[in-house]
């Protein structure tokens, strides 16, 4: 159940991603063009001595809400657990891990798209222990995209034909994968029960036949019912 809360938390948000970042970016080049016309200077009290209190707060290159969106969404059900908080952060990162290679396997198969095939490829496996490798902090994901918005165009040469590198269009596409993504998640997360069902009725059943049955069949029974378990458990995973 909290699966599914927080793969449509994750599906909702990939497209503010993007709305966020145009805004934050046209709001700082407000701010720059009213700093640069703003000839009267502020005149601070000389025993002042921290003018950075003064200072708007920074905002990122995007906002990041999945988080405050799931405190949000479970507000009157309860506290969000820093547990709850770690795996929707990992889905959140599983998620775009796998938009990603799918991203890649789709320009490897088109060959206009070479050398920004090329170019991502290089990025991703200079970035990927830095992101996606081991346990690291919380919003590993955002900061992948956020260095990725931020990495400059470029122009590729790949066999004799030109190619510009747009890393805005490669994060467009890494989240309309996603969203895509999550929406199968959502439906195999949502069969699970069901499947769970059948296998556990299954397995109750031949837990009865165990308890009426002597000697050798309830040696065979016993067998099939640790297989059986396996099964669940490895069919969950």
């Amino acid at each position: 159940r909290e699966w599914m809360v927080d793969l449509k938390i994750i599906s909702s948000t990939s497209d503010q991603i993007l709305e966020s970042y145009f805004s934050n970016t046209m709001q700082q080049r407000i701010n720059e063009d009213r700093d640069e016309k703003d000839e009267c200077p502020v005149d601070f009290d000389p025993d002042f001595g921290d003018a950075s209190s003064f200072l708007p707060e920074q905002k990122g290159v995007f906002d990041r809400i999945a988080m405050s969106t799931l405190t949000n969404t479970i507000a009157f059900g309860g506290v969000v657990s820093p547990l709850r908080r770690r795996n929707l952060d990992l889905l959140i990162l599983l998620s775009t891990q796998e938009s990603i290679h799918r991203l890649m396997d789709q320009m490897m198969q088109d060959s206009s798209m070479d050398g920004t095939y090329n170019w991502f490829r290089t990025y991703y496996s200079t970035q990927v222990h830095r992101y996606f490798d081991g346990n690291q902090k919380i919003g590993r994901a955002d900061d992948f995209i956020e260095g990725l918005m931020l990495t400059p165009p470029c122009v590729k040469s790949e066999g004799g034909k030109v190619t510009t590198v747009d890393p805005i269009r490669l994060v467009e596409k890494i989240l309309d994968i996603r969203k895509v993504v999550v929406e199968e998640w959502v439906d195999i997360v949502s069969n699970v029960s069901k499947e769970h069902i059948d296998m556990r009725r299954h397995l109750f059943e031949m837990q009865m036949k165990k308890c009426s049955t002597p000697g050798k069949v309830r040696n065979s029974t016993e067998n099939d019912i640790s297989n059986l378990e396996e099964n669940i458990e490895g069919h969950f995973q």
